[in-house]
């Protein structure tokens, strides 16, 4: 508690801020990570986009698969009543 309080106090009595560049080799160090950072959640965004896009794929196959299951079924029936009412016709 005491050191949030100091903290506060230094900068509420010195309210200047000052940025100095960090020399070229932490530089380099520090965009080297952060150029690793960023490609890893870039490969990790494409690995989903990739999932998202072969989970789509597998959903419109399976839908396929039913409305042509629906047809056949419709067909089936179809042609037993046709058969039916043919033999009640006879």
């Amino acid at each position: 508690m005491s050191l949030i309080i100091q903290h506060a106090y230094f900068f509420s009595l010195v309210p200047i801020h000052r940025w100095d560049r960090p020399n070229e080799e932490v530089a380099a160090a520090l965009e080297a990570r952060i150029q690793q950072a960023n490609s890893q959640v870039d490969e990790a965004v494409q690995r989903r986009k990739e999932e998202f896009k072969r989970e789509k794929q597998q959903q419109e196959d399976r839908d396929a698969q039913v409305a042509q299951l629906q047809v056949r079924k419709t067909l089936f029936f179809l042609s037993i009543h046709h058969t039916f009412c043919y033999l009640l016709s006879s």
